[in-house]
């Protein structure tokens, strides 16, 4: 028994059931606040928003056994929906709202133990920052310039990544919750990109720009990682880049997913890396099938691209290997 506890795959199963079972928990409590005369008292919803929020993280931090603590993320979630309820019925302001759960996400993440509490707590606070950065903007500039913004930022925590965790000492617990928020932010955003369509009035999008700047960067520092010293190879590499970098010239989001796949590589954080591997996979469909193009064509690129992209990783794996060994 004691074995099977310790067996990380164990874990994760019994971690995994205990946020499911929690969720359901926390589903019967949203669906009796609904039921029952709570729902309709603004006053009401507050009350129990605010002290769904206390108590789970307050318990977060003296709860020690997995099913609760678990269980615990679902109430806080359950806590934040009546939250919102109750300020949605009240009628306030979208730009408090917004500040609002910007300031429960920060307390929440600097009192919060563990990973995915505070995780939650960063994926809380840019949710309510993109909500304040959208409200009565234009989606496409809006969330193009808040996906700019979670680029960035997780650009340069994994660039300053050392220099952050020795020079504050808080962050030595909640750099890796820091760095998974903004990693899952980015990707749905990527995603969200994605899904509201690649051109932008036929003009080159500003975050194509950054995030071809973000590849050079990256590819610079793998190659100096890798001891790539012949200037052939390095001059193969960008020219590799740079044919991958022009399909995405009307495609931001084509750009995020390899520049985000180069971070997690670069950087050597294996379970990202293999998302992101998959978040490369969806949107190059995604941009295959937005393709104004005959069938033919499209299979051509689509052929074209697999040969590149498995090339490219037999290369880096290759290389990656060999100063492995040395």
């Amino acid at each position: 028994m004691e074995q099977q506890l310790n067996n990380p795959a164990s874990n994760l199963a019994v971690r995994v059931l205990s946020v499911v079972g929690g969720l359901l928990a926390a589903l019967c409590l949203i669906g009796f606040l609904i039921l029952s005369d709570i729902a309709r008292s603004e006053v009401a919803l507050l009350v129990v928003g605010v002290c769904a929020i206390g108590a789970s993280v307050v318990g977060n931090r003296i709860i020690h056994q997995l099913f609760l603590d678990t269980s615990i993320i679902t109430f806080y979630v359950a806590g934040c929906v009546a939250l919102l309820a109750g300020m949605t019925v009240a009628h306030w302001n979208t730009y408090l709202i917004c500040v609002v759960f910007m300031l429960i996400a920060v307390a929440t993440f600097f009192l919060s133990r563990g990973v995915f509490f505070p995780t939650l707590a960063v994926l809380l606070f840019n949710a309510a920052f993109t909500g304040l950065v959208m409200n009565g903007a234009d989606a496409i500039e809006s969330s193009q310039f808040v996906v700019l913004l979670m680029g960035i930022v997780f650009f340069l925590l994994n660039t300053f990544e050392a220099r952050i965790v020795a020079g504050y000492s808080v962050m030595r617990r909640l750099f890796r919750a820091l760095h998974a928020g903004f990693f899952l932010s980015f990707s749905v955003g990527v995603v969200w990109m994605s899904g509201i369509g690649y051109v932008f009035n036929n003009s080159v999008s500003i975050l194509s720009v950054v995030t071809w700047v973000g590849m050079v960067l990256m590819l610079r520092r793998i190659m100096k990682t890798m001891d790539v010293q012949s200037i052939r190879t390095k001059v193969w590499v960008y020219v590799v880049c740079a044919a991958l970098l022009v399909p995405t010239v009307f495609a931001p989001y084509l750009s995020g997913a390899l520049l985000l796949l180069l971070l997690c590589f670069g950087y050597g954080y294996n379970v990202e890396t293999v998302a992101s591997l998959l978040l490369v996979m969806y949107v190059i469909v995604k941009y295959y099938y937005d393709l104004q193009l005959t069938l033919l064509t499209k299979s051509g690129i689509l052929v074209l691209t697999g040969i590149v992209l498995l090339l490219t990783y037999y290369y880096f794996t290759k290389k990656k290997n060999d100063h492995e060994e040395i």
